[in-house]
């Protein structure tokens, strides 16, 4: 995950550094967090909020985007910057962050109540206005440090807010809802839309010219402040979400037509509107220009496009893949497969900094029996297999065209895989060869674990006694077991050993059994969407996940459960832990999440003297090396740190380290590969250390 933010908070001689996150992203690019708005300063300086407080500063024209710690998790939907220090950001429950600092520290100004405050807009440091559900109107002269509420005159939920100077300002929402003032908002007067449309925001460029926008393709446009707002063709009943002009005749708004389309621009002052398209349909719920020509737009999944030809062509910076991956596993801290239904197989060698496409195949479930036996399944009885560690793979005959839902390996020999139709495949060989079971039902197979090469387990789908399957001979022979639970389907189970184990489903369920499944007894997860994956290193910590970006984790066996926040509202499929600490997640929409926390927001004190005070990048040792050296840094402040080796020609070969670091000294190996795994010729090569306004580049040589 590119996504990890800090407060650091010095006291005395010690520091506590907590981690704003348990879970990073790692995949979509830079984070996968819905993004709701942007604001941008000068054509290098932009900042974004969105879901779960996330808050992305770009300083370089959106090539870098590095999260600032907002110290919330709190929908944030709008953001106003006056200038490149001075900025508010609003969102769900009241929140209001505001930054003097670039959004190097937020400060907290939130109001004491429940409201959802959706558009923020400042003109000058002092002067700004908040708007919200319920009609909710809040305003400041002193920057926020008191917020004083106004009378909006109506109940509607207001969407969006624009002033062009401390006295002139719109407001727009629900059922058509336009509220206009020219005194700074001491009152608020309604003006007619002639719509009944829910409107989603409002720009204006002076007192009297602006446009509002929203559902069913709706476009106002006014040339008088509001006192007729005329309507324009956007060629859409789609959903228009945010509008910004640049000046009377240029104008960009961000919504979804039924084609697929994303931005609309006009060069008439809306008189005509032109479809565009950024290279994905993502649907952007921000947009903001610096000045004619550079802009940028953002949306869902953490959407970010960027341009600089005034929106003539859009230049995607967020990246995926945004497959649906159903599955991961993993047979060290590092070494990992991904498998889902984007028609790819994804592995990584740096514990999931890098994911890299190593086969073009869609897939249910993956499992290895060790460091290189692994077995990939999926549709139609579709089997692949890899004998290096999933660097390549290869069909594999499975005997069978019924789809496989999930495989598992108890060694580098036994392997078992279920599906649909009661379907039960053995391997004694590593998957090389694969023996029909008999399995005594017809239902859907959706989980399986052995605890050893003879002693499994199998669930599945609802029936009135609950689907559970037990073998302790290799499924020679497999025999019902009684869930306690009736009508409710079971997508996954784990064991920690031949008795202890666990199973999750839907409508929240998780059961465990302490005796091998002779007896199973429900526990209270405290949720009722579906789980579709269990995980426990041990008989105390586990981790199940879910719809809804659900992630469950218990420290003492499943007596409690306690909800971690995600990041993320997607369907979460499968989770895997290589410790109690280490572990990946894998969801829709090209979800991945990882945590070296055990999803835990960590928290730890530091003696003052451990804190860094500059930056520094170490000379490698052993200096020449053969075939693996070290490379020491030290971090002195909290933020985005990239450490690449280089080649001579300033070819990029390896990353090291791409993610948010918080003060301290590191080390870090490098074993001579490239980015692929394959192994670099001998010769002099450059490492580079880059976090905010340090950069360092040091040589080192490889001989072999």
């Amino acid at each position: 995950m590119k996504a990890l933010a800090f407060i650091f908070l010095f006291l005395m001689t010690t520091a506590t550094v907590f981690a704003q996150y348990g879970w990073q992203w790692q995949n979509p690019h830079p984070q996968g967090s819905d993004l709701y708005s942007v604001t941008i300063i000068d054509a290098n300086i932009a900042t974004a909020v969105g879901a779960f407080g996330q808050i992305l500063r770009t300083t370089d024209g959106g090539a870098n985007w590095v999260e600032q710690k907002s110290k919330t998790v709190n929908w944030l939907r709008s953001v106003s910057f006056t200038d490149a220090n001075a900025g508010t950001a609003v969102g769900d429950l009241g929140t209001i962050l505001r930054t003097t600092n670039g959004g190097a520290n937020w400060i907290d100004q939130s109001l004491a109540n429940f409201d959802i405050l959706s558009g923020v807009s400042f003109t000058s440091a002092s002067s700004g206005t908040v708007v919200g559900s319920s009609g909710v109107i809040w305003h400041t002269s002193d920057g926020g440090a008191n917020w004083n509420p106004q009378s909006s005159g109506t109940t509607a939920y207001l969407n969006g807010v624009s002033f062009t100077d401390a006295n002139n300002g719109t407001a727009v929402g629900a059922n058509g809802t336009i509220i206009h003032t020219t005194n700074g908002g001491a009152n608020w007067i309604p003006q007619t839309s002639g719509t009944m449309s829910t409107l989603n925001a409002v720009h204006f460029l002076d007192a009297n010219t602006g446009t509002a926008v929203g559902w069913n393709g709706t476009i106002l446009h006014t040339i008088n402040g509001g006192t007729t707002w005329t309507p324009q063709n956007s060629g859409t009943i789609g959903v228009l979400n945010t509008v910004f002009f640049t000046d009377a005749a240029h104008g960009t708004i961000g919504g979804l037509d039924l084609a697929g389309n994303n931005i609309l621009t006009t060069t008439d002052g809306g008189a005509n509107w032109v479809w565009q398209n950024t290279g994905s349909s993502w649907n952007p719920s921000g947009v903001s220009f610096a000045d004619a020509n550079n802009g940028f737009a953002v949306g869902q999944l953490g959407f970010i496009a960027h341009t600089t030809n005034g929106g003539v062509s859009w230049v995607e910076q967020s990246s995926g893949p945004y497959d649906f991956f159903n599955d991961v596993f993993f047979t060290d801290v590092n070494t990992g497969v991904a498998v889902g239904n984007g028609g790819k197989i994804y592995r990584t060698i740096n514990g999931g900094i890098i994911w890299t496409a190593v086969a073009n195949v869609s897939m249910n479930a993956v499992s290895f029996g060790d460091a290189n036996i692994g077995i990939a399944v999926g549709q139609s009885g579709v089997m692949h297999r890899t004998t290096n560690g999933g660097a390549t793979w290869s069909f594999q005959a499975s005997g069978t065209t019924s789809t496989l839902n999930e495989v598992f390996f108890a060694d580098a020999s036994n392997g078992t895989a279920v599906g649909i139709g009661g379907t039960i495949l053995h391997t004694t060989d590593g998957g090389a060869n694969w023996t029909p079971q008999i399995s005594g039902v017809t239902q859907t197979l959706n989980g399986v674990w052995f605890s050893d090469a003879n002693t499994g387990t199998i669930v599945g789908p609802s029936t009135a006694s609950g689907t559970i399957l037990r073998t302790i001979d290799g499924g020679n022979t497999w025999t019902p077991q009684a869930s306690g639970i009736s009508f409710t389907t079971l997508h996954a189970v784990c064991f920690v050993d031949a008795n202890n184990g666990w199973a999750a489903g839907e409508n929240g369920t998780i059961i465990q059994t302490p005796n091998g499944g002779t007896n199973w007894t429900a526990q209270t997860s405290g949720t009722n969407v579906s789980l579709y994956d269990i995980f426990f290193t041990d008989l105390n910590n586990g981790i199940a996940v879910g719809n809804l970006g659900t992630v469950l984790r218990t420290i003492d066996g499943g007596i409690t459960w306690t909800k971690q926040v995600s990041r993320t509202s997607q369907k979460l499929n499968a989770i895997y832990f290589t410790d109690k600490n280490t572990g990946t997640i894998v969801g829709d929409f090209g979800s991945i999440l990882h945590t070296t926390t055990g999803g835990i927001v960590g928290i730890r004190e530091i003696s003052h003297q451990e804190i860094p005070q500059s930056f520094l990048l170490s000379q490698n040792y052993p200096n020449p090396f053969n075939p693996t050296t070290n490379i020491g840094f030290q971090i002195s402040d909290f933020g985005f740190v990239e450490l690449k080796i280089f080649d001579v020609l300033g070819r990029e070969l390896k990353t090291l380290a791409s993610k948010n670091y918080v003060p301290g000294n590191y080390e870090l190996k490098w074993n001579g590969t490239d980015n692929a795994g394959l192994p670099v010729a001998s010769g002099v090569y450059l490492y580079r250390l880059h976090s905010g306004n340090y950069a360092e580049t040091r040589k080192m040589i490889l001989m072999r």
